[in-house]
């Protein structure tokens, strides 16, 4: 009997104790606090705002061409230009801020100093271009101009040359060369380039266009001539290009630019809402069918970002 109880007693005693152990694994996890306790409200949090990103040079040049071209539209008046030129020129210079390197800003300077006509500025600019990138035709085509917009025609034919043997296939490069090449007298020359953009015929041509506009109607009416005899079907225009030195020979000599001007009489200018001038030939006159086609000279190319 007592075996008995203690067994039983034993029995209990377990069971007694599992349930405790099952009791204490399967207790419930505590439940979540309420919105209202214990949490912050979101209208109360302080978030740092996220700094803002510093832009890239190629953006901040980017910028400055178009302020850079907005100043030097035709609609732009003086004080609204004034603005839009000091924005472009910091907008290039906080570029090379970032990147001493970066060609492009180089470049965009050099064209705003050109059409601001400071053009020691734009020389200065130009030639740290060059020393950066120095297989860029476009470069030494620039910096060719701005030497030639000083008469500085010695670094203006090597800067040219330079460009043209960089890119032989350049048609604008090429027949540029031959402008300047004639407006220092080297004709012959001139006329290699010419004849090398244009053909025989048509080289000889551009060399007269070119000439009638330096003012020297008897040497251009000389290579009208050799044209003709070299093609006859440009008869019609060359006719009316002798009408004009005819013209030109009554008439007074067309006075210098004025001072305040860095081109040449020998120079036309077209600003295509850029803020770069380039100078072209005088053009054939557009009411006459036969005529070759113009030779104009377009703005040069940017230079390519990707490219050191």
């Amino acid at each position: 009997m007592d075996g008995r109880g203690g067994l039983r007693l034993s029995v209990c005693l377990l069971i007694a104790a599992a349930g405790c152990q099952h009791q204490v694994m399967t207790l419930p996890s505590s439940p979540p606090l309420s919105p209202t306790v214990g949490a912050a409200d979101p209208s109360q949090i302080k978030t740092t705002p996220a700094k803002p990103k510093e832009l890239s040079p190629a953006v901040l040049v980017s910028y400055g061409d178009f302020e850079a071209g907005e100043a030097f539209a035709a609609r732009t008046g003086p004080e609204r230009r004034q603005q839009l030129c000091e924005s472009a020129r910091l907008d290039y210079e906080k570029a090379l801020a970032i990147d001493p390197k970066y060609v492009p800003a180089y470049q965009g300077l050099a064209r705003l100093y050109m059409a601001l006509r400071d053009l020691p500025l734009a020389v200065e600019n130009y030639q740290k271009a060059v020393k950066l990138a120095p297989t860029h035709a476009a470069l030494w085509y620039e910096l060719g101009l701005c030497y030639n917009y000083q008469k500085n025609w010695g670094p203006a034919l090597e800067c040219l040359d330079r460009a043209v043997r960089i890119e032989p296939g350049n048609r604008s490069y090429v027949n540029t060369l031959g402008v300047v090449l004639a407006e220092v007298g080297r004709y012959e020359d001139s006329l290699k380039c010419f004849v090398r953009c244009n053909g025989e015929a048509l080289g000889y041509y551009r060399l007269a266009q070119t000439l009638r506009h330096l003012q020297k109607p008897e040497l251009s009416q000389r290579y009208l001539e050799v044209a003709l005899q070299k093609d006859p079907s440009l008869a019609p225009p060359i006719q009316q290009t002798a009408y004009q030195l005819q013209q030109t020979a009554y008439q007074p000599a067309v006075p210098h630019a004025p001072k305040s001007s860095p081109c040449s009489p020998a120079e036309e200018h077209t600003v295509n809402e850029t803020p770069s001038r380039f100078p072209s030939p005088p053009a054939i006159p557009a009411s006459n069918p036969s005529a070759p086609p113009q030779l104009l000279l377009p703005p040069v190319p940017l230079i390519n970002d990707s490219e050191e």
